[in-house]
């Protein structure tokens, strides 16, 4: 199996469109902001102002550090969803946020699950500039 890092890609989507969502809702303030596939976070009481959703899929391992290289010390972690795999098949999907802090270039469950083998589904708030 190959992965590429984000970096590498070339020709990133920037739409619902571009990701082959068709049928997203194209009218009105909510059309408008579901037209681009980077939106912000919504203020509100308890909710970040400014920030992004951000997410990535990372190979999982014995707990403790995992990298995650985009995320700096000050975002939020949202959640971490665990994808077990046997033989190279998903057998499972594990919901682990509790199990995990986010700092700067990683995330850490030291002393809770191993996930060796499968994936981690990380999002998170993006509230650092780059």
């Amino acid at each position: 199996m190959q992965f590429w890092t984000w970096g590498e890609i070339q020709y990133k989507p920037t739409t619902l469109a571009g990701y082959g969502i068709t049928d997203s809702l194209a009218t009105g303030a909510q059309g408008a902001l579901a037209a681009t596939a980077l939106q912000p976070v919504v203020t509100g009481a308890g909710i970040h102002a400014g920030g992004f959703n951000k997410h990535a899929l990372i190979a999982g391992g014995a707990a403790g550090d995992h990298t995650l290289s985009a995320a700096k010390s000050g975002d939020e972690l949202d959640a971490v969803i665990y994808f077990p795999c046997a033989t190279s098949i998903v057998s499972g999907v594990v919901d682990l946020t509790s199990e995990f802090t986010l700092s700067a270039g990683k995330v850490n469950n030291t002393g809770h699950t191993d996930t060796t083998g499968g994936f981690l589904l990380v999002f998170y708030t993006k509230l650092t500039t780059v």
